[in-house]
């Protein structure tokens, strides 16, 4: 397994497939650069659906299948966000350290009931946690880069569709926002300024995306005012600059709320999708079938 650019870098050369697992790397680290030394590549394989660690179009062009597993892990997302969104709403933090601290009293939380979240990106896993916040009662308004309503986000329980130009009016209008889409060009940074100054006071940012699907200088500012919290699974900018970012907040940083890296897993886990492929049996059934003799994780 490579954990890193530099480890890629020496394995690269005979590597016949690549299996990333979103172990933390950065936005497309697997470039062109990289892939002119993979003269034996034959498939880039991304688990789940989010490739955003390749350049696509620097594989397009040498010819290189790239291949997402669609469907594999949309449900634990999609429960996880819906885990966030009640335990933030009713405080499950607040309360958890009254009891830590033995204190006792009332805890003011938000009811969900007649709400309305938005969710940005409503492919499976937006139209999941739609389905969600529909058993809850919230009015559900959905983003997507056009603005139509289909019968899957109809079915969905997504009343309006708003096109990502449209963005900060969706936003403007809602208690809880969810961050569900990839990340490219066009959602590279997407919440910025603008958009934190189109949130209501109070409302709740969930990004399940990627941690550069928000600026980080501008989260860093919204986070100051007390009316203002969000939540994140920060992957991989997060991760890496933990620390720093603690420093820089003070106790404001414990009004956002960071995930594993790997909360979204189901079973069977990649890791054991890696042992199969590394045991002698599956290996040699790739070497008879496709003339595959090595393969790399990252």
């Amino acid at each position: 397994a490579c954990a890193s650019r530099e480890a890629l870098e020496k394995e690269i050369a005979d590597t016949d497939i690549l299996v990333v697992q979103n172990k933390g790397f950065g936005f497309r680290i697997i470039d062109a650069d990289l892939l002119a030394r993979a003269k034996r590549l034959k498939l880039i394989q991304h688990h789940g659906v989010m490739y955003d660690a390749t350049d696509a179009q620097a594989v397009k062009a040498l010819g290189i299948p790239l291949a997402v597993t669609s469907g594999s892990n949309h449900a634990s997302v999609a429960e996880i966000t819906w885990h966030i969104v009640l335990a933030v709403a009713k405080k499950a933090a607040d309360m958890r350290a009254s009891v830590v601290e033995g204190k006792m009293g009332h805890v003011l939380c938000t009811e969900l009931a007649g709400k309305t979240i938005c969710i940005a990106g409503i492919g499976r896993i937006g139209q999941a946690v739609a389905r969600m916040a529909r058993a809850t009662d919230m009015r559900v308004i959905g983003v997507r880069r056009s603005a139509t309503l289909d019968d899957d986000a109809r079915a969905a329980g997504i009343s309006e569709v708003f096109a990502v130009a449209d963005f900060k009016k969706a936003i403007a209008q809602s208690d809880v926002i969810v961050l569900a889409l990839p990340l490219n060009d066009a959602t590279y940074n997407l919440i910025s300024e603008a958009e934190f100054a189109a949130m209501k006071p109070g409302a709740l940012l969930i990004n399940v995306s990627r941690g550069n699907n928000v600026k980080r200088a501008a989260l860093e500012h919204a986070l100051v005012p007390a009316t203002f919290r969000y939540l994140s699974k920060f992957l991989p900018a997060f991760r890496q600059e933990h620390g720093a970012i603690r420093v820089r907040l003070g106790r404001d940083f414990f009004r956002a709320l960071a995930m594993p890296q790997r909360w979204d897993l189901s079973q069977p886990s990649p890791f054991e999708s890696e042992r199969m492929l590394r045991s002698e049996e599956h290996t040699s059934e790739l070497q008879s079938r496709f003339g595959i003799s090595y393969a790399v994780f990252c």
